[in-house]
């Protein structure tokens, strides 16, 4: 038997195995993008969170400071300057809010200054001024005096202490609107990291507060704390881009440390709010997730070659092996042996073919062997040498003839095993149409496994049990704001078997549900009711919060306008229950035959 180096079922499985590795390199490219995109959103999410919760703290911060300035301004003790009422007024203030107030004091127009504190720089209450001190000229006063009204001086360096701190700052005037004063509120820096102390930030996080020339008010970060005297630079942002900017995001790296960065500016103080998130962990569970698929299509593709090397094994190598084997036992002398006509495919064609062949080559050779004997008989009676002479020739003849013919017979089936070789690799041929069948199969075999991976979608497939899907995606949202989740879900199987679109689009009318309750509703809790039925599907969504002028409201809410388009893109209808003060309440109806 010929040896093959590389025969039809090695070439056969080498191009399928390359066509798979292209695919599942492409899927998993796919696969990786869609999950890091997917990932960066969530980490967006969880940093808008944090930044709106901190927004919120510096703001009742500030206004509660802004709402004292502006009582002290028009209590008449202070614009009358009546020193033993405002002395005792300042301090039972500053006494009661001692843990972020430093001190309260008026600085007059005609220089004379009036302060009572706490803490560090006061003795009795009273401070120690440095000789020639004029308020006046102070940073504090000077803000209070462009502002006109109330506002928040840049960190500066006190006079009766050597620490960094702000004031709010305020103008007095007396009952004739004249200018009397500016009174200030000291907080000392140190006393201003508070507002980031009861920050939990998942996954490591760390928040940073500046003002708008970038320098750090407070950090979490313990390599960008300042000392008490200075103020250190964050030098990874670019305070000119921030001028028509609120809010955004980057990637920087942090002493070989690759860190996800989120930030928003207050209004109210225009500092900027910053949260850093490590990188490596944001990625982490996605890399456990992409880890996971490429060992699953490693195992796929073994799997399928091996699958393939059994096909190519059964329906072409045997069939063909089977063809060589006779041809070699026939050339041995053994002149009735057939080829085993097992099927009625291409092959079993071949060999049927090849069987009639051998038919014709057996019975020609038993016709020359008939015409060896009658010549035989007619040459007997000649001289014995002659006859002995004549046999030899007859002989040689006969050997000559069976050569060229049996040869001829032989090379024409080597040429036809040569053709039926050549079948395979012709595309044209009908072993090539076999072939190609077996290329379309494969490539929808591909095909079906790429639908089932690449939300992942889209993290975009779904798992055997969506409902399970949607209550934990909601949980994690709805945990960033302790918000209780209750769900009642009937006949999960139904809801499971809905079209892959219904299910993308519910989804999604699920994550614009969950994201207006967390920006608007301020509830406690959250119910979910999804009650599939034989000809529509429905969802209630409702909750415990403060309620909306629904009429007032959804002319002007993009993400009312959201949830109608998606719900009305399924055929559906939408029905909100709703008023300020009681709650919130959605009912989305899906007809079946949207399905």
């Amino acid at each position: 038997m010929v040896q093959v180096k590389y025969g039809i079922s090695t070439k056969f499985i080498l191009f399928i195995s390359i066509t798979l590795l292209f695919f599942f390199a492409v899927s998993f490219f796919l696969s990786f993008n869609t999950m890091r995109s997917y990932a960066l959103n969530n980490a967006q999410e969880l940093s808008s969170t944090i930044l709106e919760e901190t927004d919120r703290k510096i703001d009742r911060f500030f206004l509660e400071i802004e709402y004292l300035a502006e009582g002290l301004a028009h209590y008449r003790a202070v614009y009358n300057i009546k020193i033993d009422d405002m002395k005792n007024l300042f301090i039972s203030i500053v006494t009661a809010r001692k843990q972020y107030l430093r001190a309260i004091y008026l600085g007059t127009q005609d220089g004379r200054m009036f302060e009572w504190g706490n803490g560090k720089g006061f003795k009795n209450y009273t401070p120690t001024m440095p000789e020639g001190y004029d308020p006046r000229i102070r940073p504090w006063y000077l803000t209070g005096l462009k502002a006109g009204g109330f506002a928040v001086s840049e960190p500066y360096i006190y006079a009766s202490v050597e620490a960094l701190g702000i004031t709010g700052v305020i103008p007095v005037y007396n009952r004739q609107n004249k200018l009397v004063g500016i009174l200030g509120i000291d907080i000392l820096l140190d006393d201003l990291k508070s507002v980031l102390e009861n920050l939990e930030i998942p996954k490591q996080g760390k928040a940073v507060l500046l003002n708008r020339k970038c320098d750090i008010i407070a950090s979490q970060l313990s390599n960008y704390s300042g000392d008490t005297l200075t103020l250190r630079k964050f030098k990874l942002i670019n305070p000119d881009e921030l001028t028509s900017k609120h809010r955004g995001s980057f990637v920087k790296i942090i002493k070989n440390k690759k860190m996800y960065f989120s930030y928003k500016i207050n209004k109210r103080t225009n500092w900027i709010l910053l949260v850093a998130l490590p990188y490596n962990l944001i990625m982490e569970s996605v890399n456990r997730i992409l880890y996971s698929i490429l060992m699953i299509n490693i195992f796929l593709m073994i799997m399928i070659i091996v699958a393939l090397s059994l096909i190519s094994e059964k329906l072409l190598i045997n069939p063909l092996e089977q063809i060589i084997t006779v041809i070699n036992r026939l050339e041995n002398g053994e002149k009735h042996l057939r080829v085993k006509v097992k099927s009625r495919d291409e092959l079993g064609i071949l060999a049927k073919e090849f069987n009639k062949l051998a038919d014709t080559v057996e019975e020609y050779s038993r016709s020359l062997e008939k015409k060896v004997r009658e010549r035989t008989d007619e040459i007997a009676l000649l001289q014995k040498e002659n006859t002995r002479l004549s046999i030899i020739e007859e002989k040689k003849r006969i050997y000559r003839d069976m050569h060229d013919a049996l040869g001829a017979k032989l090379t024409n089936i080597f040429i036809c095993n040569t053709v039926a070789q050549s079948l395979v690799q012709d595309s044209k041929g009908k072993l090539g149409d076999m072939l190609r069948r077996v290329e379309v199969n494969c490539q929808a075999a591909i095909k079906n496994l790429k639908d089932i991976i690449f939300g992942m979608k889209n993290y975009e497939q779904f798992p055997a049990d969506f409902s399970l899907l949607v209550i934990l995606n909601m949980k994690r949202r709805l945990n960033l704001m302790n918000i209780e989740l209750q769900t009642h879900i009937e006949n999960p199987k139904k809801l499971n078997s809905l079209d892959k679109r219904v299910k993308d689009e519910i989804e999604k009318i699920f994550q614009e549900l969950t994201t207006n309750t967390l920006t608007h509703s301020h509830a406690s809790k959250v119910f979910l009711e999804i009650s599939p039925k034989k000809s529509f599907t429905k969802i209630i969504f409702s909750d415990n919060g403060i309620g909306f002028n629904y009429e007032k409201v959804k002319s002007k809410s993009s993400g009312l306008a959201n949830l109608v388009y998606r719900v009305n893109k399924l055929g559906g209808e939408l029905e909100v229950v709703t008023n300020i003060g009681q709650g919130s309440k959605f009912k989305i109806t899906i007809p079946e035959q949207k399905v």
